[in-house]
C-alpha cells in the first residue's frame, strides 16, 4: 500500500510568537498541516505562543513552515518562529490534530 518513501523523515519541534492564541491560528495551522500531510500537533503554551511539533519529509516541512508564518491584519500574526529539530523517534503520530 504505502512506499517506504512516504513516511516522515524528519521532526519539527516549533515555538510560534505573534498574534497567535484566540485568533484561529492552531485551526489555520492544523489545516495547512493536513493540506502538506504532515503528523503532529499544535497547542497553546502559556506564555501565550503556540507549539507545533511537526512531522514530515524535508520538502514538506518546508513549505509548511513557510505557510504558517503569517501576518493579517485582524488576525494571526506571527513575529517570529523558534526552530528545533527533534528525533524522529518510534512514536509518529498517525494525524496532525489542534490539542487543547
Amino acid at each position: 500500500m504505502a512506499n517506504n518513501d512516504s513516511g516522515p523523515k524528519s521532526c519539527l519541534l516549533l515555538k510560534v510568537h505573534g498574534v497567535v492564541q484566540g485568533v484561529g491560528y492552531r485551526s489555520l495551522v492544523e489545516s495547512i498541516a493536513k493540506k502538506h500531510g504532515i503528523l503532529g500537533y499544535v497547542k497553546n503554551l502559556e506564555d501565550g505562543s503556540v507549539e507545533v511539533k511537526a512531522f514530515g519529509t524535508d520538502a514538506k516541512l518546508k513549505l509548511f513552515m513557510e505557510e504558517i508564518n503569517v501576518s493579517y491584519d485582524h488576525g494571526p500574526s506571527v513575529f517570529s518562529i523558534e526552530e528545533t529539530t527533534a528525533p524522529v523517534g518510534n512514536s509518529i503520530p498517525s494525524e496532525f490534530k489542534a490539542v487543547w
